[in-house]
């Protein structure tokens, strides 16, 4: 659902900006930087909840000598999602700034657009390292893919 609603919104606004005025193109980038950083954040608590919930229930079918592993799995995973929220506001407060200076200064961060929308791809290819780095089952099934 998320990816359809970045899609919709990517969609919208690359067609208003070029039919818009400036003031209401600056208006647009500020929503939707602010719709791009919301989404995915939301969508990561929603599935630490959810592991939290799971969790929750294996306590209850599982006796206390296990619990410390279930609660280590759990810390683990909110690390995991603090990493990736973290690597992800990184990525996009560059191009949401630059988004903003060009609106008062156009002619100024020009060269700068480039790049910050760039690291906002970036992104989505430092998740699978972040991913592999963390994960010692991950990095099992990649290593066994690997030819050597």
């Amino acid at each position: 659902m998320s990816i359809v609603l970045s899609g919709i919104a990517w969609l919208m606004y690359s067609s208003l900006t070029m039919f818009i005025s400036p003031v209401y193109s600056f208006i647009l980038t500020l929503v939707l930087g602010v719709v791009w950083i919301i989404v995915p954040v939301v969508n990561h608590i929603g599935i630490f909840i959810a592991i939290r919930r799971h969790n929750r229930n294996v306590v209850e079918a599982v006796s206390g000598n296990n619990l410390s592993v279930i609660f280590r799995r759990e810390k683990k995973a909110a690390i995991d999602m603090i990493i990736v929220i973290g690597v992800l506001l990184i990525c996009l407060a560059p191009a949401l700034a630059v988004d903003i200076s060009r609106s008062f200064f156009p002619d100024r961060f020009d060269y700068l657009w480039l790049w910050s929308n760039s690291l906002v791809y970036v992104n989505s290819s430092i998740n699978p390292v972040i991913y592999w780095v963390r994960k010692s089952d991950i990095r099992e099934v990649v290593k066994s893919m690997l030819p050597c």
